[in-house]
């Protein structure tokens, strides 16, 4: 019955729609070669869930929840989790990955 109480863990993988520009399709690439348990640890993040949150929820140690992040990090080649989270968020919703330089350009 607990179960049924708790929120779905979406199932990780593969991005949810197709990255339109090369910046995207690396992050997809990079995201596609997590394990199963990273890129659930990946999804939660993107959800916006702490460590605290994560672990409780997957069930698993704080120490093994920040392992993960940091393989998702070093993967992603960033330097926090806002950062992971952002990319998360642009290719679970298809968000343009337009660097600052190209938009600076079209203004």
């Amino acid at each position: 019955m607990l179960s049924n109480a708790l929120p779905q863990i979406k199932s990780p993988g593969a991005p949810r729609t197709t990255p339109t520009t090369p910046i995207g399709a690396t992050y997809a690439n990079a995201l596609a070669q997590l394990t199963g348990r990273c890129a659930t640890v990946m999804d939660l993040l993107t959800d916006g869930h702490s460590n605290k949150e994560i672990a409780a929820r997957l069930k698993i140690s704080m120490a093994t929840v920040k392992a993960h992040i940091s393989t998702i990090l070093r993967t992603l080649d960033v330097d926090n989790r806002t950062q992971a989270a952002l990319i998360g968020l642009r290719l679970r919703y298809g968000l343009d990955f337009a660097t600052t330089d190209q938009s600076s350009q079209q203004k």
